[in-house]
């Protein structure tokens, strides 16, 4: 009998940023935040991780974090004080899982 092993690793690989990022107000207090997929997402898209922060008038030390599905290319951020500049990054986070066959070894 003929017994075939295979080893499972699971990478945790840094995709491309997102593509197209784009805002568009939402009354006073609130922004929509858009986005593409990245252009080489080196695997299936797990999430986006979206952080913000005031920087001007005044420096936060610390970012809020939102995070969305994978098939949700969006988020409305809200309670934002008006004539605050913000500064704001979108991630995608990935899994890639590669199947090293033991006969290779």
């Amino acid at each position: 009998m003929c017994v075939k092993q295979f080893f499972f690793v699971v990478l945790f690989l840094d995709p491309g940023p997102p593509v197209f990022l784009a805002g568009e107000r939402v009354g006073s207090a609130g922004i929509l935040l858009s986005w593409n997929m990245p252009l080489h997402p080196n695997g299936r898209i797990l999430s986006y991780i979206v952080k913000y922060k005031e920087v001007c008038p005044w420096m936060q030390a610390a970012y809020t974090q939102v995070t969305t599905k994978p098939d949700s290319l969006e988020v409305l951020l809200t309670s934002l004080n008006p004539g605050t500049t913000y500064e704001i990054t979108v991630k995608a986070l990935q899994m890639s899982l590669r199947i090293l066959n033991s006969d290779l070894w």
